[in-house]
């Protein structure tokens, strides 16, 4: 990964889980609007290159970070 949001590519793993939540608000007969919001645990082992191919190795890196990993609001017609 790299080049999206800075000049340095990224090559390793990352290992993760998490959990969501939500509800649901009644607005009609048929229809509801359900919210949800998630987050995650992730452990992240990479080496840090210069961004171009066959970049030089500048560091490495791993640590543990916690990630937003959904949020969405639906429209639900029942039938």
């Amino acid at each position: 990964m790299g080049g999206i949001w800075n000049d340095y590519r990224y090559d390793g793993r990352a290992y993760g889980a998490g959990l969501s939540t939500g509800f649901s608000i009644p607005i009609h007969k048929l229809w509801n609007i359900d919210f949800e919001v998630g987050a995650g645990v992730v452990y992240t082992s990479y080496g840090k290159y210069e961004y171009k191919q066959c970049g030089d190795f500048l560091s490495e890196g791993r640590g543990w970070s916690i990630v937003p990993t959904k949020l969405s609001i639906n429209l639900i017609y029942l039938f």
